[in-house]
């Protein structure tokens, strides 16, 4: 096992607790999205609504979704479409959650994870008719990542996502070795056709309103997830300095 993947073992562990759970319900009070989604950020409803909306999935259709964590936002759209999704994350352990979510939901065979690189998935070429990531890619080479986006999609196949684009330098933390400012490029060299990119409105509000919920339970989830939870906290507080980014491509 890879050191990245040791650390987001221990990312997800701290994820699937009681404390952290707590922390989603606090902040998703007033929101659409459900609490069992379990986001590593400071995801909403509204978001995922736009993801889905942006696939254009149909029921039969196949989606994949990258960095896909406990799996929540990939099962919440697989339910909101009707379509199957195969869910990608380098956490051993988000994979196995992941399915053993998709089972309590009832999904069958519409939902199966598998961990890999989201560089490198493994799985079959020109298949899937979308492919979605929330905050996720900033983790990833930008090149082989919208490489292996292209890849997996058939022509016309959509890309749907949201990200972050910092504009302050990089710092030493390993989580920032990829720095994109600006996505944009790399999707149009990599053969989409950009139909949407832009700031997420309210993501500022929004990333306080996260990090907030995050120090309310700091107690409880060093309690329960020792210092990982002081990685979500740092997280958590960087987010307030990044701007979100929704993104939607076509593939050429």
């Amino acid at each position: 096992m890879s050191e990245i993947a040791r650390v987001f073992d221990s990312i997800y562990s701290a994820l699937d607790s009681a404390s952290y759970r707590a922390t989603v319900q606090e902040y998703s009070r007033e929101d659409s999205m459900p609490d069992w989604v379990l986001p590593f950020s400071a995801v909403r409803g509204s978001e995922l609504e736009k993801i889905a909306t942006q696939l254009r999935l149909r029921a039969g259709d196949e989606f994949v979704d990258l960095g896909c964590g406990l799996g929540g936002a990939a099962i919440w759209v697989a339910e909101r479409t009707g379509a199957a999704v195969i869910g990608v994350d380098i956490s051993a352990h988000a994979v196995k959650q992941a399915q053993l979510l998709a089972t309590r939901r009832e999904l069958g065979e519409r939902a199966r994870f598998v961990a890999a690189d989201m560089t490198q998935t493994g799985l079959p070429e020109g298949s899937f008719a979308g492919v979605m990531s929330v905050d996720a890619v900033l983790l990833a080479d930008p090149v082989a990542v919208v490489a292996e986006m292209h890849r997996l999609l058939r022509p016309g196949g959509t890309v749907a996502l949201t990200t972050f684009e910092p504009k302050e330098p990089p710092t030493d933390d390993p989580l920032e070795k990829w720095h994109v400012g600006d996505y944009g490029p790399y999707f149009r060299e990599g053969g989409f056709r950009v139909e949407v990119h832009e700031e997420i409105a309210g993501w500022r509000d929004r990333a306080s309103a996260f990090s907030a919920a995050v120090r309310a339970h700091a107690d409880q989830l060093r309690a329960e997830s020792g210092d990982i939870a002081d990685m979500l906290i740092i997280e958590s507080e960087k987010e307030l300095t990044r701007p979100r980014v929704f993104i939607a491509a076509t593939r050429l």
